[in-house]
Order: structure tokens, then C-alpha cells, then sequence
């Protein structure tokens, strides 16, 4: 797929999300209007999953649904599923980049699924790197660009 190299061959994913209030329902140019005042507006969750040269996955849902662990894997997931199926096998790594966070990716559960990755030879080496604090999603923003 990528080349014969170890040091090469490597599949770089971001894992991000967007504000909330970014996506407010009626989105208009003028947020602090005063006819939108009195109405409740809902917000939704906005979540991209970039496999570099590959593919961009967006994961979009209503503001109730938690942002947590079980999230960021199911997109994780699918994007190493949808790597499978397109070119049939997959890298010798998985490089994670994600934000900060304790809530989102930066806990037992998503190391631990990197590590269960890893043990069913599935990746010969994973990563998990975190984003710095204050980053911009560059996912979602280069996507939603207003």
C-alpha cells in the first residue's frame, strides 16, 4: 500500500470535534439576534476522523449524545474498518492524534484499544500523540468553512 519501508508505512489519523455552539439550528450571520432569543435552538456534535491520503469520516449527532470514549472508537473503528475494505489489507501502524483530553481519548479505554489493535497483529505498532491546547479542528473547519 505505502511502500516496503517500516519507517514509511504508517497510517496517520486525526480524531476532532467541533464547538457546539458553532451549530446551533438556525445557523444566521447574526448569532445574538434578538428574534432568536426566546427559541431553543439545538445544537448538534460535530466529529471528524482524518486518515491522512485516504479518507475523511464526519460523525454528526444531536446535542444529548455523549462525547466520550465509545465515540472516538467507533470512529476510530470505522475508519481502520473502511481502510480494510479499500485497499484490502492494512499498514504495519496506526499513528492517533487527538485532543487533550481525559473525556474523549486520552484515557484507559482508548489505550487499551490501541493495545488490543496491536496484540491481534492487526498493527505491528500503535500511537496515541495529543493535540496541543487551543488547537482549531482543522478537520471540521476546513470542512464547515463559513
Amino acid at each position: 500500500m505505502l511502500g516496503g519501508s517500516v519507517a514509511t508505512n504508517c497510517c496517520c489519523t486525526i480524531l476532532d470535534g467541533m464547538d457546539q455552539a458553532k451549530f446551533k439550528c438556525p445557523r444566521t450571520k447574526e448569532q445574538s439576534s434578538k428574534l432568536y432569543s426566546q427559541l431553543y435552538r439545538p445544537r448538534l456534535h460535530v466529529a471528524g476522523t482524518w486518515m491522512h491520503g485516504h479518507c475523511l469520516h464526519m460523525a454528526i449527532a444531536d446535542e444529548d449524545f455523549p462525547k466520550d470514549a465509545v465515540c472516538e472508537l467507533e470512529q476510530l473503528a470505522r475508519g481502520v474498518d473502511a481502510l480494510f475494505r479499500d485497499f484490502g489489507t492494512l499498514p504495519l501502524g496506526l499513528a492517533c492524534q487527538a485532543d487533550n483530553t481525559y473525556r474523549e481519548f486520552k484515557n484507559r479505554h482508548c489505550v487499551g484499544f490501541l493495545i488490543l489493535l496491536t496484540a491481534l497483529g492487526c498493527f505491528r505498532w500503535t500511537t496515541a500523540s495529543f493535540l496541543r491546547v487551543g488547537h482549531s479542528c482543522l478537520v471540521c473547519a476546513f470542512i464547515f468553512r463559513t
